[in-house]
């Protein structure tokens, strides 16, 4: 067998003429590059064979064809003469991949290159030597063949890759190529929170009307510090997320702090849930829940006095037959005339019953979810 010789053909000039005219077939680059070996032809792989005047020509006709993974070329026998042109369609060729020596023949290899559709979100066109193609090298979180896809949930960040700390992310919850600007807390108790309800005050005792928004899509409006959404728009996230923790976090500075997340436990999942909408019984308050950093809360001090069902101080989250879609902010917690998580228009208690002690610039209520 001769020593196989390797080459790098980048084609300029009029090969971009011949690979813009073919961009409709496959979408491609101004260069396309080939792996050459001379006198060697791959055998049992040829789909299309026809004359063709050059290598050039020949490797035209390959990038027309979006199947096409490498040609044979036999030279022309004499001069103005045509040489034949062999299309050969395959994925990676390892070591057994049956070559035959034969003068006058060129193997040429189509080293698909990303760059020719593209690595999306800040993605790299890397050459992979082994199986000598190129691929994007993606930044994280970003995944996919072009670097297309976003992982599904801030726990998704958090388990696959480096997080760069609480902050702002891109998930994609449908896996549907249409991924949504989210924060993420990656910090309180191992991370991997998705912010889904956020209010925050200005300091005024009063509070700007605000509305529910009924898709989850509305998150990524975090900014606002008017975000909110329904009950559905729950229902509708959790049946692409399946969280399986909700964490209520609360504080005002002239107040107390109200900061709980759900366990992952049978009384656990029943609050979750109820207020992801998949059920209309109030769960069980107590053993449902831990306390988190910083509570210092009446409220999660006195599980056994929440709620309502048929009657109030039943040991409950939430009041039975409240309006669903108004659950996670209408008395989603409290003990009658004491303690409340309440946000409804005029109404913002945070471990409370009064709005005297909304003062303080940075008064918050936030949902997560995980």
């Amino acid at each position: 067998m001769n020593p196989q010789k390797t080459l790098f053909f980048v084609f300029h000039g009029i090969m971009h003429l011949i690979i813009v005219a073919a961009a409709k077939q496959l979408p491609i680059s101004r260069r396309a590059i080939f792996s050459i070996r001379e006198n060697m032809r791959l055998k049992g792989h040829v789909v299309d064979s026809f004359n063709s005047p050059s290598l050039t020509s020949c490797s035209h006709s390959c990038l027309r064809n979006s199947w096409c993974s490498s040609t044979n070329f036999k030279k022309p026998s004499k001069e103005n003469d045509q040489g034949t042109c062999e299309l050969n369609q395959h994925g990676f060729l390892d070591e057994d991949a049956e070559f035959q020596d034969e003068q006058g023949v060129t193997y040429s290899m189509f080293l698909k290159r990303c760059d020719m559709t593209g690595c999306l979100n800040g993605g790299s066109c890397i050459l992979d030597e082994n199986k000598q193609t190129f691929k994007c090298w993606c930044k994280a979180p970003w995944t996919g063949e072009r670097c297309q896809n976003a992982p599904r949930s801030c726990k998704d960040i958090r388990d696959s890759w480096d997080s760069i700390g609480d902050g702002e992310y891109w998930i994609d919850p449908e896996n549907s190529c249409k991924p949504i600007k989210v924060f993420c807390d990656m910090t309180t108790e191992g991370g991997g929170w998705l912010l889904v309800v956020n209010f925050v005050t200005n300091g005024s005792t009063s509070f700007t009307r605000w509305t529910l928004n009924s898709s989850y899509r509305a998150i990524s409006n975090f900014t606002s510090n008017k975000m909110g959404i329904t009950t559905k728009a729950m229902q509708d996230l959790r049946s692409h997320l399946n969280f399986t923790q909700l964490r209520f976090h609360c504080s005002k500075k002239q107040g107390r702090t109200f900061h709980v997340a759900t366990v992952a436990n049978s009384s656990g999942e029943a609050v979750v849930q109820y207020f992801s909408g998949q059920t209309n019984v109030v769960p069980t308050s107590c053993g449902s829940f831990q306390k988190m950093h910083g509570d210092n809360s009446e409220l999660a001090a006195q599980c056994e006095r929440w709620g309502h069902e048929n009657r109030y101080y039943v040991g409950k989250w939430g009041k039975e037959n409240q309006k669903r879609e108004q659950r996670l902010y209408d008395r989603a917690a409290f003990v009658k005339f004491k303690y409340y998580w309440y946000l409804r228009e005029d109404y913002w208690f945070c471990d409370d019953m009064t709005n005297g002690t909304i003062s303080s610039p940075g008064d918050f209520w936030k949902i997560y979810v995980r």
